[in-house]
């Protein structure tokens, strides 16, 4: 007997997840093609852009670099060189032979007329804290424009759900409204055939034409909220406004069918809008380190090799040159300016803190009030169908004395609106709920289901 109760209630619970299918194809579709999705999407994809560049800082840049220079300046006249003495000969021959000068016409030319020079030039940096804490920094915004990214997400579903149980809602309020207005026809039928027999006079005729036009009314409405209702879910999936909308079967109201209400306890990586603050908050931690960071040098090393003469030429073996070069740099009055700015961030991070803390207990708060509201709709599911079931026992027991003439037609037109306004009313306690679950999602970043 356990077995058969067991198999039943997965084949249901199959059943139900498939008709569900539906509602969770378009908060798919949803999740892809809103443009408030693109856009984050968009800002996620250019964060992780900036910090792939600023991790491609810590590698070496190689440069080609190439330079003429040309100086205006008359040479300095020096003695020609003594063949006897070979102090002189041999200066003469060093500063020929060097880049630091050129000797012509008995003239040293200092620095030289013209030089060039060429190659390529690699530099890496040795040591820097403002880079490092800089690359902390960039991390974590990407990781805020990620978390951006999942709270608008989960916000969306909610927001799509909800759209989608007022759709239906809209769908069958309108439904309910037609069934209302045959009644009401029928019903005037009846009124005319009664005056034909002279069993009723003039005033119900317009008693009962009044009550239809009060019921038409309300069938326009209806179909205004329908569409309403239609273009709203159509916009948010960035659809055609006027694009069909399925039924989902799960999602139509069973009024034989008991209602429970069930949590999801899945635990998510996500926090919902937790984690975008957190990450705001190491972000402003990276960039208070990153501004102390200033104190300390930061240590280059860079290299250059090629060529630095006063022109080109094969034989000239001696020009190709390799220079390296370590290097610190401190910025030494810029220490004022630093200090503001981590002042200012230190104000920030403190806000921020406290930003933390208080989207903590508002999570908390709404988790608890939306929780209420759920359970309170579904408390309220057997006072809306009473209603809905003495409205239907009333209207037939006075259409029946309506029809025998023991009933006016005040009576049959006042049981006409009861049964309608309760069918209404049990639509509308349906979807109202299911769109209390959408809220709840959307308070909290939690799911809860009707069953």
């Amino acid at each position: 007997m356990d077995k058969i109760v067991i198999m039943l209630y997965m084949l249901f619970f199959t059943t139900t997840m498939k008709a569900q299918q539906q509602l969770n194809n378009y908060v798919k579709e949803g999740l892809t093609s809103n443009l408030g999705v693109k856009q984050l999407n968009a800002d996620y994809s250019k964060a992780l852009w900036t910090l792939k560049e600023v991790k491609r800082m810590y590698g070496p840049n190689l440069d080609a670099v190439a330079s003429y220079t040309h100086t205006f300046k008359e040479g300095i006249a020096i003695p020609a060189a003594d063949s006897t003495n070979a102090l002189s000969v041999g200066l003469h021959k060093m500063l020929e032979q060097s880049n630091s000068g050129l000797i012509k016409d008995g003239k040293i030319y200092f620095p030289l007329p013209q030089q060039y020079m060429a190659g390529v030039q690699l530099t890496q940096t040795v040591y820097s804290a403002e880079l490092h804490y800089n690359r902390d920094m960039k991390e974590a915004g990407t990781q805020q424009a990620k978390a951006r990214l999942e709270d608008f997400k989960i916000s969306l579903e909610a927001d799509i759900r909800s759209a989608y149980f007022q759709y239906l809602e809209a769908y069958y309020v309108e439904i309910a409204t037609a069934e209302g207005m045959d009644i009401a026809v029928k019903n005037l039928h009846s009124v005319e055939n009664q005056i034909s027999a002279q069993k009723a006079t003039k005033e119900a005729l317009y008693k009962s034409r009044a009550n239809v036009s009060l019921v038409a009314t309300k069938q326009r409405n209806a179909d205004n909220a329908l569409l309403k209702a239609q273009y709203y879910f159509n916009f948010l999936l960035n659809r055609n406004m006027t694009a069909d909308i399925n039924i989902d079967s799960a999602y139509v109201f069973d009024p034989l069918k008991h209602y429970s209400l069930q949590t999801d306890e899945t635990s998510k990586e996500h926090q919902y809008q937790l984690d975008n603050i957190r990450y705001m908050e190491m972000a402003t931690g990276s960039q208070m380190k990153m501004l102390n960071a200033n104190k300390l040098p930061q240590v280059q090393f860079s290299t250059f090799a090629g060529l630095q003469t006063q022109g080109f030429s094969e034989s000239n073996a001696q020009r190709p040159m390799i220079q390296m070069k370590l290097s610190l740099k401190w910025n030494l009055f810029n220490m004022g300016v630093n200090n503001a700015k981590y002042k200012e961030a230190e104000m920030q991070q403190q806000s921020i803190q406290q930003q933390f803390g208080q989207e903590q207990q508002q999570l908390l708060l709404n988790e608890k009030t939306a929780y209420r509201d759920v359970s309170t709709q579904l408390n309220n599911y057997a006072s809306v169908n009473d209603s809905y079931i003495n409205a239907e026992v009333y209207y037939k027991a006075v259409e029946e004395k309506f029809q025998l003439g023991m009933a006016g037609i005040l009576d049959i037109t006042d049981a006409e609106n009861q049964l309608l306004q309760a069918n209404i009313d049990r639509q509308k306690w349906y979807y109202d709920l299911q769109m209390k679950t959408a809220s709840y999602l959307k308070s909290t970043g939690k799911t809860i289901s009707i069953l």
